[in-house]
């Protein structure tokens, strides 16, 4: 018999790439068993969500979400709150602040729009990040991708 998570990402390989976000909650819904899985593997277009403490845009990805909550790089909260979160250290965390003002600029002068974030994790031996970057274009009524 096939492996189940090898079978999920053949199929989510066979479907239209569009959809692959609401291809994936369909299949985590289907298969709760793999969606920790199948949410670590599978690359999804990168989501946007406004910080309600700063009304900044940040960025949606794997390095800054804890379960079902997100972590703002403007206000180093996660939305919505988890109690034993884990967040990066005071120094790390610094860094993390003087990288996103830095990648807003860049984002700004290259880009001339979009949303950029930065995010630092705490490594037993010094720290890792990633930077995102995304081209949006501002409508009338906010912000499309």
């Amino acid at each position: 018999m096939a492996d189940p998570f090898d079978s999920a990402l053949d199929l989510l390989r066979r479907l239209n790439p569009k959809d692959t976000t609401e291809n994936l909650n369909r299949l985590c819904s289907l298969v709760p068993d793999l969606t920790e899985d199948l949410l670590t593997s599978v690359d999804q277009p990168l989501e946007v969500r406004r910080c309600k403490k700063t009304g900044r845009d940040y960025l949606l990805c794997d390095y800054n979400r804890d379960g079902d909550s997100w972590r703002s790089p403007w206000s180093n909260e996660f939305e919505p709150p988890v109690s034993d979160a884990e967040l990066p250290s005071e120094r790390v965390r610094k860094m993390e602040v003087k990288a996103n003002e830095a990648f807003d600029v860049y984002r700004e002068l290259y880009f001339e729009g979009g949303i950029s974030s930065v995010y630092f994790w705490n490594l037993d031996d010094g720290f890792a990040g990633v930077v995102l970057l995304k081209k949006c274009e501002l409508g009338l009524y906010g912000v499309f991708s």
